[in-house]
Parts: structure tokens; sequence; C-alpha cells
């Protein structure tokens, strides 16, 4: 037996619990879109990405045993700045709505991972 051969499987995500969410991703180069270029400095590239794999018909789970680590940093610059405005008078705001706008737009409905809040009757539970 291989070590991986004796830990649990991946556990299936039927949804998200919030648009918001922004989880450590583990995806083949070859499969994953491109990030969008247009989002610059700090602010939703990273949820707009989710959402454009959510709505893109990837499937996500949870690996059970595993750990990533996040090293603190400094605040950045474009974040001190991002931070001086309202929420939701940035130009990644902007950016962000269009895209989900685009995305729904083409979307096949089946072919999704939904909210939790907005998930079907017929989809399997968190």
């Amino acid at each position: 037996l291989r070590p991986a051969d004796l830990l649990p499987p991946p556990r299936p995500l039927a949804c998200f619990r919030s648009s918001r969410f922004e989880p450590y991703l583990v995806l083949r180069t070859d499969e994953a879109p491109p990030y969008d270029e247009a989002f610059r400095g700090y602010g939703k590239n990273k949820i707009e990405f989710v959402a454009r794999l959510r709505y893109s018909g990837f499937a996500f789970a949870v690996l059970p045993v595993g750990f990533v680590c996040h090293c603190p940093h400094p605040v950045s610059s474009d974040k001190r700045a991002w931070l001086k405005l309202s929420r939701g008078h940035h130009d990644s705001d902007r950016l962000y709505k269009d895209s989900v706008a685009k995305l729904l737009a083409n979307l096949q409905p089946a072919n999704r991972t939904w909210l939790c809040k907005d998930r079907p009757l017929s989809s399997p539970s968190p």
C-alpha cells in the first residue's frame, strides 16, 4: 500500500455557503481557465475566479486530511488604497458584477456548483 491509499477520500462539496468564499484550490493547469487580467491590484480577483469555476461545471471537494500554510505579509499599497473607498465603489466591484452577469447569461443550469441558499431541492445537501 502507498501512503495515499490510507487517506480518506476527498469529500464532495455540494454547494458554497457564500459567493465571497476564497478556498485554496488545486487545479490542473491544462484544465483551469486563466485569471481575468482586467482585475488589477487588490480585490475580487480570487472571488471572480472561483465564481467562474463554479459556473463552468468544476466539481469541488474538501480534502479531509491535509493542510496549507499561509504566511502573513504586510498590507500592500493596493489594499490600503482599496480600504479607503467604501464597499461597492471599487473598479473591481464593477468588474466582478459584469463578469458574473456574463457567466450567468451563458450558464447551463445543471452545470454549476450552487450557493447553498439557492440550491435546487434535487441537489445533494452539503
